[in-house]
């Protein structure tokens, strides 16, 4: 044999191994179809939450600060020490008001004596009536001063509201604090709250006193129970929210500042058949039966954020394709695998 014979000969042949690698590929990639993940249905618990976060702040507090300008003189309180209603926080310089007040105190003493001593001789037409009158409006002038002078007076002296702990003191004696200034932050003595926004559209699963499980940074790996105390009646119409607190019980941990997450348990469900939650849309399934992918209805319960309750439509052994491809028709061959082992699928609020 010539050895352009023998060259051609060897052109076929690889020519036909090509085409029958073609044809083994071609079969493979479309012949079975595309590989699809699936899963088998589970049972056990089904939490369905509502989520949000939020912070810890005192049910009653306030921040106390001064209406008038004046130099801190006395600062008796510190953080974390217990007061009473009427305690002194802070004492602002009082030296000018209190001369202003001392001389009102005296003009008002002048202006008494002298409408004491007009009124009889009014009454015996010694003196005029417009005389009676302007030491009547004198004293009482005088009297309206003196009280504004009293209320500036005490002012500068800055008491508490309520029994309670200070939280925080932000000045010094000798410091010179403007009206727009905090000197301390109360708080009172009926407990924490947790106040958080959640989204309009989940306020109409939520109702006072359901169960709340919260998480905070500061305590990894513990989750604190609670309950919905309050719903605010008016949203916020720009943020899309409405304001909720969870009340803390009496002995809780947590404090006051701490960022938190919280969920809002709305629905559960214990021993029943789950599936996962991104596997459904719109209450159907995609499933492998026969080597073809099969859309199928389900009905479906309480649905959380990794696992949902299916009450009929599948059975325990189906194989639900776990992230069905975008291009996925019913009645398409595809070619199932056992879903790679995955850490557990929680089945509570995250």
């Amino acid at each position: 044999m010539t050895d352009k014979a023998r060259s051609m000969f060897r052109r076929i042949g690889l020519l036909a191994a090509a085409l029958v690698a073609a044809a083994s590929l071609y079969w493979f990639m479309v012949g079975r179809g595309p590989t699809v993940e699936v899963v088998h249905p589970s049972r056990g618990p089904v939490v369905a939450a509502v989520y949000a976060t939020g912070s810890v702040e005192p049910v009653t507090w306030a921040r106390l600060g001064p209406t008038i300008r004046g130099r801190i003189v006395s600062y008796p309180v510190h953080e974390g020490s217990r007061i009473a209603a009427g305690d002194l926080i802070a004492q602002l310089d009082a030296s000018e008001p209190q001369a202003t007040v001392t001389k009102l105190e005296a003009e008002l003493d002048l202006r008494r004596r002298a409408l004491k001593r007009i009124e009889p001789l009014g009454r015996r037409d010694f003196a005029t009536t417009a005389a009676v009158e302007q030491a009547q409006s004198a004293l009482a002038q005088g009297e309206a001063d003196l009280a504004v002078a009293r209320k500036r007076l005490a002012d500068l002296s800055i008491r508490a509201p309520f029994n309670g702990t200070i939280m925080r003191k932000d000045f010094e004696v000798g410091d010179l604090p403007g009206q727009d200034n905090t000197l301390v932050w109360l708080a009172g003595d009926d407990g924490l709250w947790i106040t958080a926004d959640v989204d309009e559209e989940d306020i109409p699963r939520l109702t006072i006193g359901q169960e709340t499980l919260i998480k905070a940074d500061a305590f990894p790996g513990q989750a604190f129970q609670a309950h919905l105390d309050v719903i605010t009646p008016k949203g916020d119409p720009v943020e899309k929210s409405y304001r909720v607190r969870v009340r803390l019980p009496a002995d809780t941990v947590l404090k006051v500042g701490m960022t938190v997450e919280i969920n809002v348990i709305t629905d559960k469900r214990d021993d029943v058949m789950l599936v996962p939650t991104a596997a459904l849309a719109e209450g159907r399934l995609w499933v492998v039966r026969d080597g073809r992918a099969r859309l199928i209805p389900v009905e479906t319960g309480v649905r959380g954020t990794d696992k949902a309750e299916v009450r009929s439509g599948v059975s325990p052994d189906e194989d639900i394709i776990l992230v069905p491809p975008k291009v996925l028709a019913d009645g398409t061959r595809v070619h199932a695998v056992e879903a790679a082992v995955r850490a557990p699928i929680p089945t509570a609020p995250r």
